[in-house]
């Protein structure tokens, strides 16, 4: 990968907020293009036909929320296998891709649909680009002392019981950026690609009931 100072062009694929303004600081003078994380294959090949010059980097972030309630082939389709055929259409150089995990569990099988989701799409990436680097992110608080993270009310209130009785690992905005420039300019990622035996993903649930799976059983 070229000298982060001399990165032009740089595709976002995901809607993650706190990414994207990390991007945005970190490379103020870049180009980058925005590619929803529910885009379609005629989107991304839309989108590539308006970059004239090559990818220098693509980061993958996010996670299609929706999909909870969706049968299981589409719920894999969505969060997995589509992303990699639209990875494939954006670039085909691995060293040039950054995808934002979630922690690595201390258990070997999940009965969460995100984890799970997130762990096979990390897999699949490497299947298909060696070189692609992983980042393991935990949940972040923004500016206002606010955890980036999806959910109603009571899915807020409960992640921040579990932050402060130590359940669930934190970190600001600025060590997000130092993180992912260390990513991007050394190419040093902290996650595994070891396979994870999904429980009980089949079932359809709601994002709620999917994290307390996760925090409670693995």
């Amino acid at each position: 990968m070229q000298p982060i100072s001399l990165l032009n062009n740089i595709v976002i694929y995901g809607q993650s907020p706190k990414f994207i303004n990390a991007i945005k600081d970190i490379y103020p003078n870049a180009q980058i293009h925005m590619l929803p994380g529910r885009a379609s294959e005629l989107a991304a090949k839309a989108l590539v036909s308006q970059i004239n010059t090559p990818i220098d980097l693509l980061l993958i972030c996010g996670y299609d929320y929706g999909s909870y309630s969706h049968p299981k082939n589409l719920y894999l389709n969505q969060n997995v296998y589509r992303i990699i055929n639209i990875c494939k259409m954006i670039t085909n150089a691995g060293e040039k891709m950054v995808y934002i995990d979630t922690l690595d569990s201390k258990k070997h099988h999940t009965y969460s649909r995100y984890l799970y989701a997130k762990k096979l799409l990390g897999q699949q990436l490497k299947l298909s680009f060696p070189k692609a680097k992983i980042l393991a992110i935990p949940t972040i608080f923004d500016k206002q002392h606010q955890i980036g993270m999806q959910g109603g009310l009571l899915s807020q209130v409960a992640a921040k019981l579990l932050i402060e009785s130590g359940r669930i690992q934190t970190m600001n905005l600025e060590q997000l950026k130092a993180k992912l420039k260390s990513t991007i300019e050394f190419g040093n990622s902290n996650a595994s690609t070891s396979s994870i035996q999904p429980i009980l993903i089949g079932v359809p649930r709601p994002q709620f009931i999917d994290r307390a799976l996760r925090i409670l059983l693995g």
